[in-house]
């Protein structure tokens, strides 16, 4: 789930093409579901998007991003647009919370609109 682009600051895009990078070998899929804003603010940035995703509906607004892998749940909050200055990140590790996640996530995936 994300309303930024964090991963797209200059101070982490080595860091971002490598792990995208490491997606592509492994052939790993990426999912997200983006508040509604990012359909027009975002525009140019989703042209070269790694992945598949989705838009919340409008009235479902975002002020944090949530990234799940394995048995980690990774949530930022502060996240500017294109930024990840002063950005809070909580991190949490357990493999039943991360398998509830992908669950909940997976049904909002599937109910919202590319």
């Amino acid at each position: 789930y994300a309303n930024a682009f964090g991963w797209m600051d200059p101070q982490v895009q080595n860091l971002t093409k490598e792990i995208f990078k490491k997606f592509r070998e492994k052939k790993l899929s990426l999912y997200y579901i983006f508040a509604d804003s990012v359909k027009t603010k975002g525009k140019d940035l989703l042209k070269n998007f790694l992945g598949d995703y989705r838009f919340l509906p409008k009235k479902y607004p975002m002020h944090a991003a949530t990234d799940i892998f394995g048995d980690y749940i990774a949530t930022f909050t502060n996240l500017p647009w294109v930024s990840v200055k002063n950005v809070t990140i909580y991190v949490l590790k357990d493999s039943r919370l991360a398998y509830s996640y992908r669950a909940w996530f997976g049904f909002m995936f599937s109910h919202c609109k590319k």
